[in-house]
């Protein structure tokens, strides 16, 4: 069955069929399909609706100028899950098919730990992974986090093996903690496998300094998500 998808405004998402605007994984739930406009920056919603619609099977269509303007998480998505994603460019509606798998996990975890560390510098970069290092360590357990094995900022893998093994790690993890090293609004996939998570029902806590680079939705109270305001690096690893 395929299905005309129309496309939101800039930076926005659209859930046909759902009972309301609201970002919730119960209200996405009730959707035909999701649509985004992802143009960074301030498309940090729209990446939550986007880790929802992945996790909950919904047709999804990212729409951009082009394939680089998508966060880099994002950037392969049609290519991780072809029967689901679409990647498409400016904002004529587009044919859907509406066949997509369920994703399965292999893996079993305690806590699946993502960050939100892009467009740090490389000593940036390094302290965050120290701080990875650490919430890993006080969670003990079998945890997942790709943030620990890759090194530095320049050597990440491709985003379609990223997105489809962080989804899958997540799937099978019991909680999710979520490190924002800091306050400033970036769209990362991190905002991504949040959405997921919450669509998947983990237990979820983000872990960030203030409410200033928080996605809307999540500064106005996410059902399901434990926010925690640590302040300073100082207050929350000692």
């Amino acid at each position: 069955m395929n299905i005309s998808a129309q496309i939101p405004q800039r930076n926005q998402w659209l859930a046909a069929g759902a009972p309301s605007r609201q970002l919730t994984p119960q209200n996405l739930a009730q959707s035909d399909y999701v649509s985004l406009s992802l143009e960074s920056p301030g498309a940090e919603d729209a990446l939550l609706a986007a880790g929802m619609a992945l996790a909950q099977g919904k047709p999804t269509v990212l729409s951009a100028p082009e394939r680089s303007h998508l966060p880099w998480f994002l950037r392969e998505a049609d290519l991780s899950y072809p029967s689901q994603v679409t990647i498409t460019q400016g904002s004529t509606p587009v044919e859907i098919k509406a066949n997509p798998e369920p994703i399965e996990s292999a893996q079993k975890f305690d806590t699946f730990i993502g960050c939100l560390m892009s467009g740090l510098t490389k000593e940036q970069y390094a302290e965050g992974h120290t701080h990875l290092a650490q919430i890993d360590q006080s969670l003990g357990g079998k945890n997942y986090c790709e943030g620990l094995a890759v090194k530095s900022n320049d050597s990440f893998g491709t985003p379609k093996e990223s997105l489809v093994v962080d989804l899958e790690a997540i799937k099978g993890s019991d909680r999710c903690v979520f490190y924002q090293y800091d306050n400033s609004s970036r769209p990362s996939g991190m905002w991504v496998e949040l959405g997921a998570a919450l669509a998947w029902g983990k237990e979820c806590t983000l872990l960030t300094p203030d409410l200033n680079g928080v996605p809307p939705a999540v500064r106005d109270g996410m059902p399901g998500l434990k926010v925690i305001q640590y302040g300073s690096h100082d207050s929350l690893f000692g």
